[in-house]
């Protein structure tokens, strides 16, 4: 029996996937016909988790900005040097980093976990889906062949504009 891409990927999830591969499939289709002409292309691009439950879970705007709010009070206590009007203690602090873990496709708290990595010396790593890894990786990628536009040394400059 042919395996089913998993039914937690809705017609939008699957249309980003076949726009940032540039896929060869009509997405006017309904998600039953996108599904089908999706599966010849899944050993070639490497799409296997399409089978499995989708990890990039859809969350409602309010708890989309309590969690970013949450997130940007972690990375004010990493930066602050364990101000006590943001919380208590440490124990109440890494509790919140903890919950924010599993919504690392989140920019905000990815940034909060970096920050609380490298200011208090832990070790966490955040939930990041295969899309979202992917686009950060190819961010990375055109960083480092991007060649610099402006290199400023240490010395005297003497700039002519005529």
């Amino acid at each position: 029996m042919p395996k089913k891409i998993h039914h937690s990927y809705d017609k939008k999830s699957l249309v980003e996937i076949i726009n940032n591969f540039n896929l060869d499939i009509d997405v006017s289709k309904t998600r039953h016909s996108i599904c089908k002409d999706i599966i010849p292309y899944i050993d070639e691009y490497a799409l296997h988790y399409l089978y499995k439950q989708n990890t990039q879970k859809r969350i409602t705007f309010d708890k989309r900005k309590e969690i970013i709010s949450v997130a940007r009070q972690c990375s004010a206590y990493a930066l602050s040097g364990d101000k006590k009007e943001i919380y208590d203690n440490d124990e109440e602090y890494f509790r919140y980093i903890e919950y924010l873990l599993k919504y690392g496709d989140i920019p905000s708290v990815r940034k909060a976990i970096e920050r609380c990595n490298l200011y208090k010396g832990t070790e966490y790593k955040p939930v990041i889906s295969p899309q979202t890894q992917r686009l950060i990786d190819r961010k990375k990628e055109l960083k480092k062949l991007s060649k610099p536009q402006f290199n400023v040394k240490i010395g005297k400059f003497y700039i002519d504009l005529s």
